[in-house]
């Protein structure tokens, strides 16, 4: 019979967190395959599933022990999809033209989309952003976004990766796959060279690092699954029961009262003789 009490632990936290994520997945990909109809922009699509994946990381924090276990492939797909939001984002939603083509394109993109000067775009949008250069939606994008874009890499990379559990290992291979991103768009002019996307990449992942490895997010998952029920001893199994081998302080205690019997019975033996 269903009651108010069964529901109410049916509907918990963790599953109504993964149902969620399961549809927004689903939703994505529908808009990653059919997106002539929608009108959802990548961004918003990728913010979405990081978000969704931040509210599974949480409904797992509450998870019990005695769980099903159905984070495998859930996490392996959202992994896939976290990669083709990516690169859609970075790379595959802009116009490529090759850096190579002509000496102009060079020049024009050398002079316009390229930054080495550490912290000079983060300046700029605040300062543009505080005197009403920018809006709030382009200085979000493009602060903000840059910080939450490689978050997700901190959860899937030491999850797949068990080495990439330790920060000294996980900071260089987030430092690499920035500067391939930005290696990749000024090759193509698909986008600025910023050594300031770099800084914001690289803070965002490690950050959520951090977070993650303070609630030891991956033992968690590991630990999700049904327990394994030990076998009962019945009294009619025919599995007989060894006995546990001595420890050598009771083989001690067991040769000396050996040798203290035999030598007893040697004694009686000897006074019997006399007599």
């Amino acid at each position: 019979m269903f009651t108010w009490n069964r529901i109410r632990q049916g509907l918990t936290l963790w599953r109504i967190l993964s149902v969620a994520f399961v549809v927004s997945i689903m939703f994505s990909l529908w808009n990653l395959v059919w997106f002539n109809f929608s009108s959802l922009p990548r961004p918003f699509l990728l913010v979405w599933l990081i978000l969704s994946l931040v509210g599974l990381i949480i409904s797992i924090v509450f998870l019990r022990e005695d769980q099903p276990r159905f984070l495998d492939w859930l996490f392996v797909l959202a992994g896939c999809l976290y990669l083709v939001l990516l690169l859609d984002v970075t790379w595959f939603s802009r116009a490529w033209t090759p850096i190579w083509t002509s000496e102009e394109v060079r020049e024009h993109y050398f002079e316009t989309s390229v930054n080495l000067q550490p912290l000079h775009t983060i300046i700029q949008y605040l300062s543009g952003y505080r005197n009403g250069y920018f809006g709030t939606v382009t200085t979000a994008a493009n602060l903000i976004g840059n910080v939450i874009l490689l978050m997700p890499v901190a959860f899937f990379g030491p999850l797949f990766v068990k080495k990439l559990r330790k920060w000294y290992l996980l900071l260089p291979s987030v430092i690499l796959l920035t500067f391939t991103i930005e290696g990749v768009q000024m090759l193509f002019t698909c986008g600025a060279f910023d050594m300031d996307d770099v800084i914001l990449n690289v803070f965002g992942a490690m950050m959520a690092f951090l977070v993650l490895y303070l609630l030891k997010i991956w033992t968690r998952i590991e630990q999700v699954g049904p327990k394994k029920d030990r076998p009962e001893e019945s009294a009619g199994s025919d599995q007989t029961i060894q006995p546990a081998k001595p420890s050598p302080e009771e083989k001690k205690l067991y040769v000396s009262w050996k040798k203290s019997t035999a030598r007893k019975t040697e004694e009686e033996k000897k006074e019997k003789g006399k007599k």
